[in-house]
């Protein structure tokens, strides 16, 4: 698997939503090429980051868990910037 590929993947690889062989693809990949290995992990970061302050926001009103989930989300590097 090439580097674009992978990317192409990386979101639904992080959600564990692909079929079994192009997860497997996908592994190996990352396995070999630090560059990707690494934007899986800011991937995964991120999707941490949102989990819990949805989890945290589970009290709060509607209006202010998107609030603040638009805040965390507009102040993490943009992707473009990331994978520089």
């Amino acid at each position: 698997m090439k580097c674009h590929d992978a990317i192409r993947f990386i979101s639904v690889y992080v959600d564990s939503e692909l079929d079994p062989r192009t997860s497997f693809e996908i592994a190996e990949h990352l396995e070999t090429c630090s560059s990707c290995a690494a934007r899986f992990a800011r991937e995964q970061e991120l999707e941490k980051g949102l989990v819990a302050a949805l989890n945290k926001g589970a009290d709060e009103g509607d209006d202010q868990l998107w609030a603040r989930v638009v805040q965390a989300v507009r102040s993490e590097p943009s992707r473009s910037a990331r994978a520089a």
